[in-house]
């Protein structure tokens, strides 16, 4: 426990790391009651160890900055969230219990550092990422994925993509299934290796009996319906997982999405549905090569999807581009400069040709340190037996759902769903969080 004091003002912290001292507080902050996260923002290190650097971004229950750790010397993410929200402690402590139950062995997920709360704000302190998150580094055109969504080598690309489904494939063996993959919620770290991060909307439960949790444009059309006691419909979290992965490579290769959301209401999805090569229309750079890798994950039916096959397929074609552009880049010979190099310290084996098999831990492994967290967890039995012919009586193209912004990295020109903020944080409440 960390007591700063002076006169009348007490700032108590609890934390569940570290010991920490005393820090001297400005007279002026007692005069003013100012809070720890306000003092924090003037200069005073939290638990005179977290100094900060500057703002990194602002959500709509929490701000993300840069601080510099005092005692590694080394740069950290620090995220507050107030206590005065409504439900952000039921918030805080799934995030934190998910976080825990994936751990430190994926290189490829942002990793929790530590954790506390103060008297005015839970914070969570995270590894920090240089290069920010895919989405804004993917509009710098020095960037080296796909500079101007155009002219990126396929072989860096490629490597991109495996540790997208290394972390997710992680994740899954963990289970932990995101529900919110997108650009937003990768970040790109110094070396540009990729993090997957953000997982306020995951679940431990495979089966999600919750509509529309996620982000819009990147949703799976299983998880367009309308919920209603009178059915126990669920839907398979891992492929629609699988679906978001698909949608982001797309994105991460033309700069946006093909669909505003996947299901009748919009044309671009229809016309996708009646003939898959509708693709070629939307994204003329394209290439025949990507499109049979990019179906893997954007089947219809979700049982169809494969990761494991996109990622075989990718890499055992390790030669062919995505895109016409990475075609090109192929066929003028640049492959060859980067044959003997180190990319951004991603070792050749990692680069070339290799198989996509992932070792899984044992999945009890951490089994007893943690409750069922997430809503949907509730009801993780398996889905009623629906074949995907029947999936039309099912799925809800007019669904209306609580359009609201929960995490740190969404952007303006995508929706954000999920029930409500006050109902997620209620049906949270309800589980025994074993998270200390």
């Amino acid at each position: 426990m960390l007591a700063i004091s002076n006169n009348n003002n007490n700032i108590n912290a609890h934390t569940h790391n570290f010991s920490h001292k005393d820090t001297f507080v400005p007279e002026s902050f007692i005069e003013n009651k100012i809070d720890d996260f306000t003092a924090y923002e003037n200069g005073v290190p939290l638990l005179n160890r977290y100094k900060k650097v500057s703002n990194i971004q602002d959500g709509s229950y929490g701000k993300v900055s840069l601080a510099i750790d005092l005692e590694t010397n080394t740069k950290v993410a620090v995220k507050a969230m107030a206590r005065t929200i409504s439900g952000v402690k039921a918030i805080y402590r799934h995030e934190i219990s998910i976080l825990k139950r994936l751990g430190s062995d994926s290189s490829n997920i942002c990793s929790l550092l530590n954790f506390f709360e103060t008297s005015h704000h839970y914070f969570i302190i995270f590894e920090y990422c240089a290069n920010g998150d895919l989405y804004d580094y993917l509009k710098t055109s020095k960037n080296h994925l796909n500079p101007n969504f155009s002219n990126g080598s396929p072989i860096i690309f490629k490597q991109f993509l495996k540790e997208l489904a290394a972390a997710v494939e992680y994740s899954h063996s963990k289970k932990v299934y995101h529900r919110d993959i997108k650009p937003e919620n990768i970040l790109i770290d110094d070396h540009g290796i990729l993090k997957l991060t953000d997982w306020g909307l995951a679940t431990v439960g495979q089966y999600c009996s919750d509509p529309c949790i996620g982000t819009e444009k990147y949703l799976a059309p299983e998880t367009y319906f309308k919920k209603s006691k009178s059915s126990n419909y669920s839907y398979d979290c891992k492929p629609a997982d699988y679906w978001s992965i698909g949608i982001t490579v797309l994105y991460s290769l033309f700069g946006f999405c093909p669909f505003r959301s996947a299901n009748c209401n919009d044309s671009n999805y229809n016309n996708f549905r009646d003939d898959s090569e509708f693709l070629f229309k939307i994204y003329p750079n394209l290439s025949q090569f990507g499109y049979e890798a990019v179906m893997k994950l954007l089947e219809a039916d979700p049982t169809k999807r494969s990761l494991d096959g996109f990622m075989s397929f990718v890499l055992e074609n390790y030669n062919k581009g995505l895109t016409i552009d990475q075609d090109n880049y192929i066929n003028a010979g640049y492959m060859e400069e980067y044959a003997d190099d180190d990319i951004f310290g991603m070792e050749e084996d990692l680069v070339l040709n290799e198989s996509f098999d992932m070792e899984v831990e044992d999945e009890n492994d951490s089994e007893d340190l943690f409750s069922n967290v997430a809503p949907s967890s509730i009801e993780s039995s398996a889905p009623i037996a629906v074949s995907w012919d029947q999936m039309d009586d099912i799925i809800d193209p007019n669904i209306k759902t609580t359009n609201i912004q929960t995490n740190l990295h969404n952007k303006a020109n995508h929706n954000y769903y999920q029930p409500t903020f006050n109902g997620l944080s209620n049906s949270l409440k309800t589980y025994d969080f074993n998270w200390y």
